[in-house]
């Protein structure tokens, strides 16, 4: 029988196959390695790698299309990150449900995703250039030009504050 460090270092090693068959460009590989895993009884009791697999599983569909797919591991990812109170993980899976909402052109139904991710991300005092400038190029295909500036100067200003 597998101990509890067995099991978890199991499912990590797996994980981490499944990261590199994705950086590899096989997201469907990837999807092929995180399945079975996701179905595991146990998984849930191991937090972190749930979250990680669960949002991977998300990453990878979103990759080869599958938004539908995509949205439905996401939004699993955001409520047991809620759950949890994982905080970090919950802004990484709004910004995730938000940009799929974006990718399918539907606007109105990202910007409060990130908008929400952006938020929790200043709580947590994460700064990070994509969010505000997915927020703005959000604005801007609604409209919003003036929110849309205001968001772009946000990302511009986080990028002078990046030592490269």
């Amino acid at each position: 029988m597998l101990s509890t460090l067995d099991t978890v270092s199991i499912v990590e090693n797996e994980r981490l196959k499944a990261q590199i068959l994705y950086k590899l460009g096989r997201p469907q590989d990837a999807i092929e390695v995180l399945r079975p895993m996701h179905r595991c009884e146990n998984l849930e009791k191991i937090k972190e790698e749930y979250l990680n697999v669960t949002n991977l599983l998300g990453v990878c569909y979103m990759t080869i299309g599958e938004f539908d797919k995509a949205l439905g591991y996401y939004f699993e990812t955001s409520e047991a990150a809620s759950k949890m109170n994982d905080m970090e993980y919950v802004a990484i899976s709004l910004k995730n449900i938000g940009i799929t909402y974006y990718k399918l052109k539907d606007y109105g139904k990202a910007l409060p995703f990130m908008l929400k991710s952006y938020s929790t991300e200043q709580l947590l005092n994460i700064r990070n250039v994509a969010t505000p400038m997915n927020i703005s190029l959000c604005y801007t295909n609604l409209g919003d030009y003036e929110n849309a500036r205001l968001l772009l100067r946000e990302s511009i200003s986080i990028c002078g504050m990046i030592a490269v």
